[in-house]
């Protein structure tokens, strides 16, 4: 066997084996790119369900910053109507109120303690744009029960009356029974007036009318100036 080689066969495996090498090269990268493309398609595969959802979200975007805008306002409407506290003496005034303009005749009015509600998750006024900011809260009922006389006509203004109040009033029951005496009728009417709490909630005001204090000097020993 002729073990010597030629200029021309030592240059053709030169090239052989670079061709091997660079061969052995790309079938390298060649396997490195399909197990990451593989890796991607699997990626695109599991995003998939989530790009549609959001391609959805975003085709439906101005219907939600519609809904938004408008649940933002209804909730504002009941915060703003919702006190975080009610007085005894809230629903006292509240039946002197209905007695004066009304011309009704409140014989007696009843309290009992707040009763819970419901509670819930929720945001305050000042932090309606802020989701992560829902902190536990809960609404309760304060009742009345007040006892009144009444025309037919008056009834229906003292209902108007109750669901008009500013802040969340309804009515729990009402009892009416006809007096033929004074051809009046008598109700018996437990109101509700509702009131939301939570930690930190701002402290509520309440109005107090001004109350006579009668003479500075009953006595009479003032002297006059």
């Amino acid at each position: 066997m002729n073990l010597n080689l030629q200029k021309r066969d030592i240059k053709l495996l030169i090239i052989f084996g670079g061709l091997v090498t660079l061969l052995l090269c790309y079938l390298l990268v060649f396997n490195k790119f399909n197990e990451k493309r593989d890796a991607i398609d699997a990626k695109i595969t599991e995003l998939s369900p989530e790009l549609d959802t959001l391609r959805d979200y975003q085709a439906h975007k101005a219907e939600y910053q519609e809904k938004i805008s408008v649940a933002k306002t209804e909730i504002e409407s009941v915060l703003s109507a919702l006190p975080t506290s009610i007085w005894e003496e809230d629903q006292v005034l509240l039946a002197d109120r209905m007695e004066e303009d009304l011309k009704i005749d409140a014989v007696g009015e009843g309290f009992s303690e707040p009763l819970l509600v419901k509670q819930l998750k929720g945001v305050t006024e000042d932090h309606l744009d802020e989701a992560a900011s829902a902190i536990d809260q809960s609404i309760y009922k304060s009742q009345m029960t007040l006892k009144a006389k009444m025309t037919y006509n008056q009834m229906k203004e003292y209902l108007d009356y109750i669901f008009h109040e500013e802040e969340l009033t309804g009515i729990e029951s009402m009892e009416l029974t006809y007096n033929a005496e004074d051809r009046k009728i008598d109700a018996t009417t437990v109101i509700n007036s509702y009131y939301i709490n939570y930690a930190n909630a701002p402290e509520e005001s309440h109005l107090v009318p001004n109350v006579t204090k009668g003479v500075k000097d009953p006595f009479g020993t003032h002297e006059k100036k």
